[in-house]
């Protein structure tokens, strides 16, 4: 009898399961600085400058912005 080929994502673990989730962003070094300095010179997270970051971008095509994320 042939084995069976597990599913892509058989096995693995399922991302996402939780309230809240990590989301990935890859820089290169130099921008990830100047976004680290730049959030330590305004008193603020990466986190907070993302989630208003998005939330302006959704508002201004018509969505709802974000319920969390700070």
């Amino acid at each position: 009898m042939a084995r069976k080929m597990p599913a892509p994502n058989e096995g693995r673990v399922r991302r996402g399961q939780g309230e809240t989730v990590a989301l990935t962003v890859r820089l290169p070094k130099a921008d990830w600085i100047a976004l680290r300095n730049y959030a330590m010179n305004e008193g603020e997270t990466l986190q907070s400058i993302a989630v208003r970051a998005f939330n302006r971008e959704l508002t201004a095509k018509g969505h709802p912005p974000l319920k969390g994320g700070d």
